[in-house]
């Protein structure tokens, strides 16, 4: 071989070598893939005090997820954040250290619960307890500690329904921190199961950027969430239950009625049901109060004589009577 192509080949080897040398450097300064990111859960005996502060040795023992990855940029972001694991036989809690190099920028103006957060600084869990990347939740905390959620299953706003869970935070002197905690009460999950899908969220707003722990790609592939294993579920939970609303039952069938009877014939209709609710009402309550209590409503009733039986009618809607509300307001409305 003749030293002119050598001059030609061996730089060429070098420009493929560092080439590939390059992609092993920029494989290995990220994350793993989303889907391989794992946590084992340890177990407490003492639930911690939700005020924040992240000061209790329970979180000493906790699984850490760091590592989070800007996944639309495709780099790390500007400032660290780790989260923070635990669960104790009735809930599962979780930890959060937002790091800020400028913590007086910190920026968080909502406090009204579940009105959304916009562009405040906030920390987000997203829960997949089927572990089926379609039924996930999101639990999120601004850096004022206002809460907000999107409950999977189409369960509505109304806590009373959703369940309840909590919230806290901390100013710190590395930026700010947080702690959740949810009951395994109000999540629905498969009877046996010891696995569900997470990912954990920070949206910092001094440098706009969103960050996740689980690198779900920049089209934000469900299946790419990570998962907590070891989960021992509390004995006697219903392990799923179906939330019904009255207009998911009712709206079907007003719909097609809608369709096929007059405008005039319904609203009529509405109202003579409504009048005969309202009209039943006392009656009804006179069934199931004592008779001795009740005697106002059945005086000079013989029950023993048919032909002599009579009722005091014009006792049924006196408005000062002490066990029937003003109920003929109902039939004016």
């Amino acid at each position: 071989m003749r030293f002119g192509q050598l001059k030609i080949i061996v730089p060429a080897l070098v420009g493929i070598l560092c080439s590939y040398t390059g992609v092993v450097v920029a494989q290995e300064n990220r994350p793993p893939p989303g889907h391989i990111r794992s946590l084992t859960v340890p177990k407490t005996d003492v639930a911690p005090v939700i005020d924040g502060k992240l000061d209790e040795e329970l979180w000493k023992n906790a699984a850490v997820a760091d590592g989070f990855w800007n996944t639309l940029q495709s780099r790390w972001p500007a400032e660290k954040t780790d989260s923070l694991v635990t669960a104790d036989k009735e809930h599962l809690y979780f930890g959060f250290r937002a790091y800020d190099s400028q913590p007086d920028r910190i920026e968080a103006r909502q406090t009204r619960r579940d009105a959304g957060f916009g562009l405040d600084d906030q920390l987000t869990v997203e829960l997949d307890p089927f572990h089926n990347h379609r039924e996930i939740s999101s639990y999120s905390v601004n850096a004022i500690g206002t809460q907000d959620d999107a409950i999977a299953g189409g369960r509505a706003r109304n806590i009373q329904w959703k369940g309840d869970w909590r919230a806290a935070v901390a100013k710190t002197d590395y930026g700010w921190s947080a702690e959740i905690a949810i009951p395994f009460e109000i999540l629905n999950y498969r009877d046996g199961d010891k696995t569900f899908g997470i990912n954990f969220l920070r949206y910092h707003n001094r440098t706009d950027e969103w960050s996740r722990w689980a690198d779900v790609t920049p089209q934000n592939k469900p299946e790419e969430m990570g998962q907590i294993t070891g989960l021992e579920l509390p004995a006697g939970v219903k392990t799923f239950e179906w939330t019904f609303m009255p207009y998911v039952l009712l709206g079907p069938l007003a719909g097609a009625t809608a369709d096929r009877v007059p405008r005039r014939a319904i609203m009529i209709a509405a109202d003579l049901a409504r009048a005969a609710i309202a009209l039943s009402i006392p009656f009804y309550i006179a069934i199931l109060h004592d008779p001795a209590e009740s005697g106002w409503l059945w005086e000079g009733v013989d029950f023993h004589n048919y032909s002599a039986c009579h009722v005091n009618t014009s006792d049924v809607f006196l408005l000062d009577s002490p066990d029937i509300p003003a109920f003929v307001g109902l039939l004016t409305q």
